[in-house]
């Protein structure tokens, strides 16, 4: 069994930025694991808060906790310079030297606690740029250093790129630790089945409709 610091540390090349990921990503795996306690014990998590968001949805309170909880983590990492996330109007300023960039929706799906279905934290990783840090997160795509997403349902997995390839990790309810499950995640290129909402079909583009 490999643990998820044991496996970053295996991937530090020696570069500031590689180092600096492994800093976060610990810090944010430790705060995914209170989140997916917080949510597995149920309760009134999914009702309003009375306010929406930067997309204009409407704030839960598990939106609210889980934004808190990913705030506190890129705060203790003391490398993100700049927190980008959809729970808040503006990017939160954390530390101007820091050399990374967070843009985060801290809880995906949060309006379906209530009917038992996975929920999970979506990750973009990107360095600082020069100039106004409340536009730091409108960066090309390219130029992304990491990405990753925590999926909270029967199990709590992270699936996590450093730009060479995507690791699946599962959560060990018992110990808190995040073990390496598969190395290298590919998608199939043939499969027997696709989720798509078709209720949506109406405003599908027509390449979608054909397919």
């Amino acid at each position: 069994m490999i643990a998820l610091d044991e496996r970053l540390q295996s991937l530090n090349a020696g570069h500031p930025d590689r180092i600096a990921l492994i800093e976060l990503f610990t810090a944010l795996a430790a705060r995914a694991v209170k989140v997916s306690q917080i949510i597995a014990g149920g309760g009134d998590l999914g009702s309003s808060v009375g306010d929406q968001n930067a997309d204009g949805d409407a704030q839960k309170a598990l939106d609210v906790m889980a934004d808190d909880e990913f705030l506190e983590a890129a705060k203790v990492s003391g490398v993100v310079a700049a927190y980008c996330s959809e729970e808040q109007d503006h990017a939160v300023i954390l530390n101007e030297k820091a050399p990374l960039v967070m843009a985060i929706d801290p809880l995906d799906g949060s309006s379906n606690i209530d009917v038992n279905v996975s929920i999970g934290t979506i990750i973009s990783v990107l360095p600082k740029p020069d100039g106004d840090l409340q536009q730091s997160a409108m960066q090309s795509g390219d130029q992304q250093l990491a990405a990753a997403f925590f999926v909270y349902g029967p199990q709590t997995t992270l699936y996590l790129t450093l730009g060479e390839g995507t690791d699946l990790y599962r959560m060990d309810p018992t110990s808190g630790l995040f073990v390496l499950i598969e190395e290298m995640v590919e998608i199939a290129e043939e499969t027997s089945e696709y989720a798509i909402n078709a209720s949506n079909a109406r405003q599908w583009f027509t390449p979608v409709q054909r397919y």
